[in-house]
């Protein structure tokens, strides 16, 4: 709702500064004022509501001017001034626990709810207890409260600070003229803290109104002491401002949120609650998601008509289809929060996005116009090599045919991205004719620095499978680019090749960079998933662990873990998938399998061919991609117990790779160094059964 209002923008910014990402130094902080006391909850009906200022004023002035009221001053400082000097400290004191009857006051859900938003610090110019009390029943944030200087010595933020005390404790109230007066000398280290949080965060005054004694004097105090260091004040509540009174608030830097709109068609008694409860729940609202939640868009797209009775219509939808897609698909692109490999979960969600784009690709690809065409392949092509999954054979001749044309015209850029992944799959086929002449094609055109790399790797990596280790040595220092994961990948051939010393130098390379993108964004799951995958390798290889810090990499492990980014989620996964493959065989060779006459004899029945075959060779081949993609060597020196057994470099030994990490990281578990994983290196039989060579 408060996107009617004209000060809209304000409260967005507002809700920006409060939901600070973490690390960041600017943050929000709250000024509560009596406005949100009068929420609060009484013991009964006929128990009177916590008072504003203008009603301590009103109280003060009947007892001073009983017959004279005219004649009592409008200041409400100096009215506190002259009670004190004609009754004294301790009648005044006397009637501000007349007014104020705390014991009698419970915080309300409201009360609550303010404090389960991340301030920085909340101060209160308030003399009850309510928020103290509030705060006692919040989970989290945990306030620390702050009374008196004496309390700041072990109090750690967020803080619950009382600027002018609380009328439950011993420490004098500051009411008067004289107590304003006299506050920076005799709360110094209350007026520096305020002065710290002034600086470091926007400030939101909340439960003030526009001629707020309190709000008038620290204002002015912010103007004369800071001098424009402080950052914005926010002025929110029903203000009901005039637009000379909005002009004098804007000179003096403080925005007013005035919210009044929202509430004018409610009693003047629930306006406050009722605006108060709008502005949390749009600051709650405001809350943005974390940045490894990646919102893809599922939404079914039109069914088909019969294709043999309406076969325009049917080719018309499917054309709509494809069009949608590519906006759909190219939006989730640009959200994407930048894994080096995606999450099962979501590749999943890729791998059917794709294949159900073979109906729409079959009937209408060729009716898009080129661009169009281009821009759908273009999408397709990033979403396979995501998700790390082959096209089908009718999706490949569709890619392949969007290739053809004048050899003497270069590639476009979508071709390039079509080509890359055709000359991976041509790889993975062992179709080294077809490789060739693909990677000649793709030679010729321009590419990026990015696609550049991207090819040279994958003539490194044909090399490898091949056996041409004389032709991958130098093909590795064609491997570069920007991102630190192509140092990981080049390690990673440098480890096939013996090259431990390269291997353990690019792996520092890759840290050094890495370390340094982290301390520039500590938020950033782009980095932070390259840095997993640095942990990961260096976990392994005997020289790099020597120096590893485990106690911080568990808690990294933890936060990597949250944010979909640890390797080992996906070492798992393929654990899992494992053992389904095996449970599957194992149910289908007792299901196959018919008791002869004879004791402990069998004859198997005639079946069709076992389906875990297929499944196992689609993650054998996943299990490889991974391994590729993320840079994980096919082995490690004195850290690879499997490796002697290994015959090849095929894809069935680039499965094993799993298992021979699990192998090292078992090593580091037995020495207490590393917590345990559901990984376990048994699962070699498993998938030795499961896969085919």
């Amino acid at each position: 709702m408060l996107e009617t209002l004209p000060d809209y923008p304000q409260a967005k910014h507002l809700a920006a500064s409060l939901w600070r990402r973490e690390g960041q130094a600017r943050g929000a902080a709250l000024i509560v004022g009596a406005g949100v006391s009068t929420m609060a909850q009484t013991a009964s009906e006929h128990t009177p509501k916590p008072p504003l200022w203008k009603d301590l004023a009103q109280s003060l002035k009947t007892r001073l001017y009983p017959t004279n009221p005219d004649l009592a001053p409008t200041d409400s400082l100096r009215l506190a001034q002259e009670f004190l000097s004609y009754f004294g400290q301790a009648a005044l004191n006397a009637h501000l626990r007349e007014q104020i009857t705390d014991n009698a006051w419970f915080p309300s859900p409201t009360h609550k709810q303010l404090l389960q938003l991340p301030w920085a610090d909340v101060l209160t110019t308030n003399y009850d207890t309510l928020l103290e009390r509030a705060a006692a029943e919040v989970l989290s944030p945990a306030y620390d409260l702050v009374r008196s200087a004496t309390d700041l010595v072990h109090a750690r933020q967020p803080r619950i600070v009382k600027l002018h005390g609380s009328i439950g404790d011993d420490s004098p109230l500051v009411l008067t003229e004289e107590d304003y007066r006299t506050y920076p000398s005799r709360n110094a280290a209350m007026v520096n803290l305020a002065r710290q949080v002034f600086i470091e965060n926007e400030l939101c005054l909340l439960g003030f109104s526009g001629d707020d004694p309190n709000f008038l004097q620290w204002t002015g105090w912010v103007r004369d002491h800071l001098q424009g260091a402080h950052r914005k004040i926010y002025l929110v509540g029903v203000l009901r401002l005039s637009p000379s009174a909005r002009r004098l608030l804007e000179e003096r830097n403080i925005a007013p949120i005035d919210l009044t709109p929202l509430v004018q068609d409610l009693p003047k008694s629930d306006q406050h609650a009722a605006a108060t409860t709008l502005l949390l729940k749009f600051l709650e609202q405001s809350k943005p998601a974390p940045a490894y939640e990646w919102k893809l868009d599922d939404q079914p797209l039109d069914a088909f008509v019969s294709a043999d009775t309406q076969p325009e219509r049917d080719r018309l939808a499917a054309l709509e289809n494809l069009r949608s897609r590519t906006a759909r698909w190219h939006e989730d692109r640009l959200q994407y929060p930048g894994w080096v490999v995606c999450p099962k979960e979501y590749r999943d969600r890729l791998k059917r996005s794709c294949l159900s784009a073979s109906r729409d690709m079959r009937r209408a690809l060729d009716s898009l116009e080129a661009s169009e065409k281009a821009s759908f392949l273009t999408e397709f092509v990033w979403r396979c090599r995501t998700a790390f999954c082959c096209p089908s054979d009718e999706q490949n001749q569709c890619i392949e045919q969007f290739l053809q044309g004048d050899a003497s015209i270069p590639l476009s850029a979508s071709q390039i991205e079509c080509a890359l992944l055709i000359l991976s799959t041509y790889r993975d086929a062992g179709n080294t004719v077809s490789f060739a002449n693909l990677e000649t094609q793709i030679q010729s055109a321009v590419l990026t620095a990015d696609q550049q790399s991207r090819l040279n790797y994958e003539r490194a990596l044909h090399a490898r499978d091949l056996m041409r280790l004389e032709d991958l040595r130098p093909l590795l220092e064609k491997i570069e680019g920007e991102d630190p994961m192509w140092k990981l990948r080049r390690a990673a051939l440098a480890c096939d090749l013996n090259m431990w010393d390269h291997a353990r130098q690019q792996w520092l390379q890759a840290a050094t960079d890495i370390r340094r993108r982290e301390q520039a964004d500590r938020q950033s799951i782009w980095v932070r998933s390259r840095r997993a995958l640095l942990d990961f390798v260096s976990m392994i290889d005997w020289e790099s662990r020597r120096n590893t810090d485990y106690a911080e990499s568990r808690v990294r492990s933890i936060q990597d873990r949250v944010s979909h980014c640890d390797p080992w989620e996906q070492v798992e996964h393929a654990r899992k998938a494992i053992q389904d493959i095996h449970e599957t065989r194992q149910q289908l060779r007792d299901e196959t399998r018919q008791l002869a006459f004879n004791p402990g004899a069998f004859r198997v029945r005639n079946s069709t061919e076992d389906p875990s075959i297929t499944g196992a060779r689609e993650l054998c081949k996943e299990i490889q991609r991974w391994a590729e993609w993320s840079g994980i060597p096919n082995r490690f020196k004195n850290s690879s117990p499997a490796t002697s057994r290994r015959r090849s470099l095929g894809t069935r030994t680039r499965a094993l790779t799993i298992l021979d990490i699990a192998d090292g990281q078992g090593n580091l578990q037995r020495q207490g160094k590393l917590p345990e994983s559901t990984f376990h290196p048994a699962d070699s039989c498993k998938i030795a059964q499961g896969c085919p060579g």
